[in-house]
């Protein structure tokens, strides 16, 4: 009796092998996509943070210390507010209101003429924590470095102030915050 080979299909062991090879092949594609994921996540968590912490934060560091007078009275400082007057590029002077409010706006509103104000505002972020989270945006400082507590006092009183951003990512909480001193 001769032995005749068929040569129908393939054997076990190499099925078996094309299998093994296919799930060595696959496990090595997710776990490139799981780590082009976490780099997209990060990616998304930097460029939020840019745009919702880091640009209000430099664009308050410009503005607050060019400042040449912190306003009273109707536009009083809160932990949550300021008022200033700058002369920053125009010689009639400028105001801006910073200002988080409770439906999670950052709001900047400015005005290139103080005497005959029209009034620009901005939306500066949606997202803004710091009312909900009872965060100061604003902790106003005097010149021995105390913080001022008694608001009618900041216009006065106030050589510098720390500002806080929060903002909410994906569920996360984050915040940053800057010293500005003041030019006065």
């Amino acid at each position: 009796m001769s032995p005749h080979r068929r040569d129908d299909g393939f054997t076990l062991t190499e099925l078996l092998v094309v299998i093994v090879l296919l799930g060595f092949v696959l496990s090595v594609a997710y776990g490139l996509l799981q780590i082009t994921q976490v780099g997209t996540s990060a990616a998304n968590r930097e460029a939020w943070m840019a745009r919702e912490v880091a640009a209000p934060l430099e664009f308050a560091e410009r503005v607050l210390s060019q400042q040449y007078q912190i306003q009273a009275g109707a536009y009083q400082a809160t932990p949550y507010k300021i008022a200033i007057l700058t002369n920053r590029g125009t010689e009639h002077g400028e105001r801006y209101v910073i200002e988080a409010t409770t439906d999670n706006r950052l709001l900047v509103t400015s005005s290139l003429q103080v005497t005959t104000p029209v009034f620009r505002t901005g939306v500066w972020s949606e997202n803004n924590f710091n009312r909900q989270t009872g965060t100061p945006l604003f902790i106003y400082y005097d010149a021995d470095g105390k913080p001022i507590n008694d608001m009618a006092k900041v216009s006065s009183e106030a050589r510098f102030v720390e500002v806080t951003i929060v903002t909410r990512h994906d569920g996360q909480f984050f915040e940053d915050k800057r010293r500005v001193f003041f030019r006065n």
